[in-house]
């Protein structure tokens, strides 16, 4: 279902590929490549800054991080219930997170749902 559903959304976003690891049964990660400047279009002129004089060293490509962690079922939820996630303090997800907000919404209109909004 979630492979499904990354690989999906990366087929639809130029240049952009996934990558996904499950190091346990109950949580998945999503690392969406993305080449620069894709991610520019997205974020505008302003990413450019991350790259200059003075700055930490970032990859480029660069990898948005989405993970999933399976919910424990109980009587009121389906045993299939996923927490959907994107840390700011993982891989790029700070620098591109307009981007990583758009792959999230994919994943929600991939599976018909609407996303919480904080």
């Amino acid at each position: 279902m979630i492979r499904a559903a990354a690989l999906a959304i990366a087929e639809n976003l130029p240049e952009v590929t996934v990558e996904i690891e499950s190091s346990r049964p109950t949580s998945i990660r999503c690392y969406f490549t993305i080449p620069r400047e894709i991610a520019r279009a997205w974020e505008g002129p302003e990413l450019d800054r991350w790259f200059g004089p003075g700055q930490p060293p970032i990859a480029d490509p660069m990898l948005i991080e989405i993970g999933f962690i399976q919910l424990e079922a109980d009587s009121d939820l389906p045993t299939d219930l996923f927490l959907m996630s994107a840390d700011m303090g993982y891989c790029c997800n700070g620098i591109l997170w307009n981007l990583a907000v758009e792959i999230m919404n994919r994943f929600c209109k991939h599976w018909q749902i609407e996303p919480e909004r904080w």
